[in-house]
């Protein structure tokens, strides 16, 4: 694999003339405007002048794509995974990666662009540390790093001692903090998100971000489960298997139901299985 992050990259995406008044500041008694899309709009997703955002079109394939002389094979074969700035080229043999890897930074040098090379790792590796979770492809697995679930660890016991200490109540900016970092890491923890519910109905109180929310027993029982995060739960597989079976099942507070081909099981949860349910 081969991570790439372009610095800068947003300067790169020239916005449309008709748009540009949306973009002027004033600093220092000097009237500005921005013609490139600037890093710290908040809402670069959102609509502009009661329409979509439009940027300029995209460079053509012919200015994209290398001269033959760089050795590009006509199919590549890699996998592309983009997220805004951020690439990774996952490539399924070693020499495959060395051809990729040189491809990749003859076309960032074509176009005129410049990677952040603090940020990048063009050293071939089945182990990668890419937009917060570890891509472990050597193992099939997508990997918490350690600091992450030290830092989750920290924000739910914070969170739980001031919940504690104030019958419930909590700042509602620092739980939809926990809230974000928990949702980061949802592709190596699993579970992570089925244990946001009760934090969100907190969050949707009608209270401002400066001001406090209270947590409901199930928001308690939610910040338990972050403090003491089971291992087996801290990395998850990058590909499922087929289907084999179909379980359909459901769970209130006390008891719970399955129907597996078209035979049906029911019961109670004991004593030490409710405090571990969602509900």
């Amino acid at each position: 694999m081969v991570k790439v992050d372009l610095a800068s990259a947003f300067y790169h995406i020239p916005i449309y003339a008709v748009d540009h008044c949306f973009f002027v500041f004033r600093f220092c008694g000097v009237l500005d405007q921005v013609n490139v899309l600037p890093m710290g709009w908040l809402n670069p997703l959102a609509a502009v002048g009661g329409g979509h955002r439009r940027l300029a079109p995209p460079f053509p394939p012919h200015r994209f794509y290398p001269p033959v002389w760089c050795g590009r094979p006509v199919r590549l074969g890699a996998h592309v995974l983009p997220y805004l700035d951020d690439f990774l080229f996952v490539f399924t043999s070693e020499e495959q990666a060395r051809v990729g890897a040189q491809w990749v930074t003859e076309s960032i040098e074509i176009l005129g662009l410049s990677c952040d090379s603090t940020k990048c790792q063009w050293m071939l590796s089945q182990s990668v540390y890419h937009l917060g979770i570890t891509v472990n492809m050597a193992d099939d697995l997508f990997e918490v790093p350690g600091e992450k679930v030290a830092k989750l660890w920290r924000l739910a016991v914070g969170m739980h001692v001031t919940a504690k200490k104030s019958h419930h109540l909590v700042q509602k900016r620092e739980l939809a903090k926990l809230c974000g970092f928990a949702q980061s890491v949802k592709l190596d923890l699993i579970p992570a998100p089925l244990f946001l519910c009760n934090s969100y109905d907190a969050l949707a109180q009608p209270v401002g971000w400066s001001g406090k929310v209270r947590l409901s027993q199930g928001s308690m029982r939610d910040l338990n489960w972050r403090v003491k995060v089971p291992a087996r739960h801290c990395s998850a597989a990058i590909h499922l298997g087929t289907t084999v079976v179909e379980l359909s099942m459901d769970a209130s507070r006390h008891p719970w139901g399955a129907v597996l081909h078209g035979r049906t099981a029911c019961g109670y949860w004991s004593c030490a299985e409710v405090p571990a349910h969602i509900n």
